[in-house]
């Protein structure tokens, strides 16, 4: 269970290192109060992720690969 608790927490690693990108793109944003002032590396980064994130939720809604789903079917011999 520590392992779990361990991969859970480092999981939110790459969403703090997203947050602190976006926040630094807000910042220049706000700055230079022009998107085209923005560094192009952090805009593009920044469409990345969004497209990142569409995935995402496209591969969440559609499922691509069905799974067996198992049931307790006479025919069906239980595992010893």
């Amino acid at each position: 269970m520590m392992i779990y608790s361990i991969t859970d927490w480092m999981g939110l690693v790459p969403v703090v290192v997203c947050l602190i990108f976006a926040g630094v793109g807000l910042v220049q944003l706000i700055k230079k109060r022009s998107l085209f002032k923005v560094d192009p590396d952090i805009i593009i980064l920044g469409i990345y992720y969004i497209v990142v994130i569409m995935a995402y939720i496209f591969f969440e809604m559609i499922p691509i690969n069905y799974r067996p789903i198992l049931t307790n079917h006479p025919r069906i011999l239980p595992l010893l």
